[in-house]
């Protein structure tokens, strides 16, 4: 089975998957939805938790999606672990991209919001979660997907 999929890697709003890397999105206030995934992502640091089981604790406190996890290395910034993040409000969402780094010898998780973050990273987040959103009904899901 053929499947029509136009990514567009230089602009997120050319993708025409699903619509949900528009500009008008990303330019959505998600001040609110941020705050609050900043603060459940604060408790989160004293906890034993690694990363990965942290930031998923965090996001299904918030109401938020996992994507995918980015290698620390090609990130923007100085980080021990990288994912990118599905932040919703009511019908509409943004990428984000949480991390693990470390503050006067503390471990800290941070979040570089779509403002933030560099150009290229934005359109690879926003056209990888329009095809996995596509591609998703088509694949049974193993007990531990991409997105939950």
């Amino acid at each position: 089975m053929a499947i029509g999929i136009e990514l567009n890697t230089q602009d997120a709003s050319q993708n025409t998957t699903t619509g949900f890397a528009s500009k008008t999105d990303f330019d959505r206030d998600f001040s609110l939805e941020i705050a609050e995934l900043e603060i459940v992502l604060e408790t989160k640091c004293d906890t034993d938790l690694g990363f990965e089981a942290a930031l998923r604790s965090a996001l299904g406190a918030s109401g938020n999606s996992y994507l995918f996890p980015f290698p620390a290395n090609n990130f923007h910034k100085k980080a021990s672990h990288v994912a990118a993040v599905r932040i919703d409000a009511l019908d509409e969402a943004t990428i984000a991209y949480a991390y693990e780094c470390e503050e006067g010898g503390q471990r800290a998780f941070r979040l570089a919001t779509a403002e933030t973050l560099p150009e290229d990273l934005l359109v690879f987040a926003a056209n990888y979660a329009a095809l996995i959103v596509t591609l998703r009904p088509m694949v049974k899901a193993p007990s531990r997907g991409l997105i939950h």
